[in-house]
């Protein structure tokens, strides 16, 4: 196995395509504050820490097990379309038109609980951190995490509610890469739907959501060319879009998302853009981070870490982070502090073992090396078979310790009722 770069980056893919399946969404200024409000669903019960908790669980085994219906079916997709719809002056018949025609969007693939299967299938990781509150509501916090070597990170906030069938489901999911709430993000998905029903409804629209409605068709046409890897073709359709739908905050991060694979220049363009029409968006901090590293402004980075850590509440892997950060820095110490304390505080914590592992194989600390070998071996069920034959390896396989590392590889391989009982615990 390589050594791999673990330089920061977050995950586009947990958030782009499901906004493509949704036809790129977001808010303009004359929308929601960059809080955002969760979908109210009023009546329905806040149900107890004991049944949250085991709702999360649910949650985090239908993703291990790559399970898309199961995913798709914690989520009450009606009580979203309910509150996307609200005060647009539409029937009950239209809005269960409009529900049907969102649900058949999102069951698929590309949908919402399509993109959380792919996250898992290409070696994602989603992990309860913990409860907080919102809105006064108690809500789940996630995170998911991509292996090191493709890079990703994305944080929801699940709205777990009783529904009147006796189970849980959320009401709402706030995303953190897209700075709102997945009700919100389907309002822009709808308002074209209705706007093509009613003249009236887009009349009453504020200007930025009449240019969204008028430029839908191209916005969907460049969502489809950035998941090709067709980034400069979608930049020229993004260019032509009105000045409304430009300062339309998820087509800014389809913008970007096309800049970073085609144009430097552009990308910070975006990224200025967007801390100076939402400043106070908890999700700048998120994307902010690769923009910082593009400038080598480090310190930036590490303090936009800092912002992010300290909004949801502390998270250890973003001390992973922070190791790249230091890495590029030069700060080998720190790097290897920051991954020591992430190991800590979360000891499954696969890329923080990576971290320390390459950290290990750069300073020549053979021990050091051994010990994450074994650790990424016994947690993680991770090969080295060709270290051998890796340039990085080279020194650790002429030390002492490959002799101790193989010798611990056939004592594994051994049958069970050939090894030594179990003593006490290791303190290390």
């Amino acid at each position: 196995m390589k050594r791999i770069d673990s330089s920061p980056q977050v995950s586009w893919s947990c958030v782009l395509p499901m906004l493509a399946a949704v036809a790129v969404a977001g808010c303009s200024r004359s929308g929601p504050s960059p809080a955002g409000r969760p979908a109210q669903a009023p009546g329905l019960a806040e149900p107890s820490q004991a049944e949250r908790l085991a709702y999360a669980g649910e949650v985090v085994a239908a993703f291990d097990a790559r399970d898309r219906a199961k995913v798709d079916s914690l989520i009450d997709w009606r009580t979203l379309v309910d509150a996307g719809t609200e005060s647009l002056g539409i029937s009950e018949n239209e809005r269960s038109e409009i529900f049907q025609g969102v649900r058949n969007s999102v069951s698929g693939e590309h949908g919402f609980a399509g993109q959380m299967i792919a996250a898992s299938a290409q070696g994602g990781s989603l992990r309860l951190l913990g409860e907080r509150k919102r809105q006064g509501k108690t809500v789940l916090l996630f995170r998911m995490t991509y292996p090191v070597d493709k890079g990703g990170l994305c944080y929801y906030e699940y709205v777990p509610r009783r529904f009147p069938d006796g189970k849980l489901r959320a009401a709402d999911i706030y995303i953190y890469l897209a700075g709102e709430f997945l009700s919100e993000i389907l309002r822009r998905l709808m308002l074209p739907m209705i706007a093509d029903r009613s003249r009236t409804i887009l009349d009453r629209l504020v200007t930025g959501d009449q240019d969204f409605v008028r430029d839908f068709p191209r916005i969907g046409q460049a969502g489809k060319l950035v998941s090709q890897g067709r980034s400069a073709e979608a930049l020229a359709i993004y260019r032509t879009l009105r000045p409304g739908t430009l300062e339309n905050k998820a087509v800014l991060l389809g913008r970007l998302r096309a800049a970073q694979e085609v144009d430097e220049k552009d990308y910070m363009a975006v990224m200025d853009d967007l801390q100076k029409l939402f400043p106070n968006d908890p999700c700048l901090d998120l994307i902010a981070i690769d923009a910082f590293l593009l400038r080598k402004d480090f310190a930036g980075a590490l303090g936009a870490i800092d912002r992010l850590d300290r909004s949801v509440g502390g998270d250890p892997y973003l001390d992973v982070m922070r190791a790249s950060v230091h890495e590029l820095q030069g700060d080998h110490r720190a790097a290897f502090e920051s991954a020591r304390r992430a190991v800590e505080r979360e000891p499954t914590l696969r890329d923080a073992h990576l971290v320390l592992l390459t950290f290990g194989l750069e300073q020549k600390d053979h021990g050091e090396v051994l010990a994450r070998l074994k650790d990424l071996h016994d947690r993680f069920g991770l090969s080295f078979d060709d270290m051998e034959h890796e340039e990085e390896y080279a020194d650790f396989v002429k030390s002492p310790r490959y002799a101790d590392w193989l010798a611990y590889l056939k004592d594994q391989a051994k049958p069970a009722s050939a090894k030594p009982a179990d003593g006490p615990p290791s303190k290390r």
